[in-house]
């Protein structure tokens, strides 16, 4: 009976180191989580607001460009051959650096995806396979 006993308290230390080394393989991934749930929340943040820049951009230009459009129709009515060059030449400029901005604005938004799903694919790594680092789950 002495021995079933010292057996039993021999797998009781047992099991508790292993339990103590999976509990710190779960905060260690846990700490990982979080901080690469912080790297997602600090891209996403950056990508937010260069597409809220690129959208005032365009407001911008779009603003410009009605008013351009604007002029040109009185200019053309007012005054003919010089200001007319003019304007067709800022339109042609005004025009460029939209399309310019919203090439760039798609590309911005691709990245962003593409970051996105290479963070949370790591994330999912690092949740899934805890012991790439080295660490393993003691045999029994």
């Amino acid at each position: 009976m002495s021995v079933d006993l010292a057996e039993l308290n021999q797998e009781i230390a047992r099991l508790q180191v292993a339990l103590q080394v999976i509990e710190q393989e779960r905060d260690r991934a846990l700490v990982s989580a979080a901080q690469w749930r912080q790297r997602y929340e600090v891209e996403a943040q950056q990508r937010r607001r260069g597409v809220e820049k690129a959208d005032q951009t365009i407001a911008s230009l779009r603003a410009e460009l009605q008013q351009l459009c604007q002029n040109r129709r009185g200019a053309a009515l007012s005054l003919p051959g010089t200001a007319n060059t003019s304007m067709s030449a800022q339109l042609a400029t005004a025009l460029a650096e939209r399309d310019r901005l919203q090439e760039a604005l798609e590309q911005e938004k691709s990245a962003h995806l593409r970051t996105r799903q290479n963070l949370i694919n790591a994330l999912h790594d690092a949740l899934k396979n805890p012991s790439r680092d080295g660490l393993r789950y003691p045999q029994a």
